[in-house]
């Protein structure tokens, strides 16, 4: 197994701002984006206290701050941590995933918070690290069965009923803990799920999303063992077809699948490890350029995601990284469009970066 040794490059610029709720003593763990009814540029943040704030990024001045325990009157909701987030700005929904086990739907227009409330909630599975919440088309909102793992349950956000609309089922196996999920539709509206597992394996399941069938059995495509240890963290694109999984406790998997039936190619797998201490998280920018690892020593480092090469390390922070996230969408930064990304750690900062942006940086 090959490792990797980096060095920080002379000419990496500074982060373009770095900004943060500075009378809050908890972290950012979940990022989110969307443009204001003025055409701005606006980053949700989601404190681990469950604290929601929005930030201008024209001014990077906090524009909002929700406490949303003011907002959860049911007795049986313990917000504790929040685990992940979602904002659906055409639907004016925000998703919060709480670790208590507790999936809520929050009616959300950041412009005007009058009517901000509680639309409904679903317990979720407990017993997992990673984020298990996904929109699917804008309408099906995803998470794990409580009481099953093999289970996923789909919310159809036109009739968000107490009952999920759609249950998939996925084939038992004895795989242990989910620790990181990726799913997506394709052109075909078939559904794929990627599920990463405490002993390292990786599998792909493939379903047929017919809204008419409460219920839907996912075809097993592949099942692989990437890593001897546990899967921590994992991130997939499909217009690369290529993903990445972060191991215990520095081990890195660039995979590929294959180009029609998004099997895992087993000659295309590489394996390396960095000089680091543990991987705390993973993103793959969106159009499959580079990918980006943080780590609890503050380190962001980043490759190229068609061969693996190390491009970069930023050692601009020093406390853990908790949180990275690319812009979904180019935005305009000095009068160029570009990819920008986030950065939160654990004192409380959020960083963000304008990095190989330009066509041949990556290669």
């Amino acid at each position: 197994m090959v490792e990797f040794y980096f060095f920080q490059m002379a000419n990496l610029p500074r982060p373009i701002h770095v900004f943060g709720d500075f009378k809050e003593k908890f972290h950012v763990i979940a990022i989110d984006f969307y443009k204001s009814n003025n055409d701005e540029d606006i980053v949700i943040c989601g404190y681990q206290i469950g604290l929601i704030s929005t930030w201008s990024l024209s001014t990077y001045r906090c524009l909002r701050r929700i406490n949303l325990d003011d907002y959860i009157k049911d007795k049986n909701i313990e917000l504790l941590r929040l685990r992940s987030m979602i904002y659906i700005h055409c639907r004016q929904i925000l998703v919060a995933e709480l670790a208590s086990g507790n999936l809520c739907l929050f009616k959300c227009d950041f412009d005007d918070l009058e009517n901000f409330h509680l639309i409904n909630h679903w317990p979720t599975l407990k017993l997992t690290f990673a984020k298990m919440i996904f929109i699917l088309e804008n309408r099906f909102l995803t998470y794990l069965d409580p009481d099953n793992s093999k289970q996923i349950n789909l919310i159809d956000l036109d009739q968000p009923t107490t009952e999920p609309a759609i249950k998939i089922i996925t084939e038992e196996n004895d795989h242990g803990i989910v620790m990181a999920s990726h799913l997506f539709f394709d052109t075909n509206r078939f559904l794929y799920n990627f599920i990463a597992y405490e002993n390292g394996f990786l599998s792909i399941n493939k379903s047929y999303l017919d809204s008419n069938k409460p219920i839907i059995y996912s075809q097993s495509l592949s099942s692989i063992q990437l890593h001897k240890g546990e899967i921590l963290h994992m991130d997939y694109n499909d217009c690369i077809k290529r993903g990445i999984a972060c191991c215990a406790p520095n081990e890195i998997v660039l995979w590929k699948c294959s180009l029609d039936d998004r099997k895992i190619d087993h000659s295309k797998i590489k394996k390396f490890s960095i000089n680091s201490e543990s991987i705390t998280c993973c993103t793959i920018r969106p159009d499959g350029k580079i990918f980006a690892i943080g780590s609890k020593d503050g380190r962001i480092r980043l490759f190229s995601t068609k061969i693996g090469r190390p491009l970069a390390v930023i050692t601009y922070h020093h406390e853990s990284i908790e949180t990275l996230r690319f812009t979904s969408n180019l935005i305009n930064d000095d009068f160029r469009k570009k990819y920008l990304l986030f950065a939160s750690t654990q004192d409380g900062l959020i960083s963000i970066w304008s990095l190989y942006n330009n066509d041949d940086d990556s290669d």
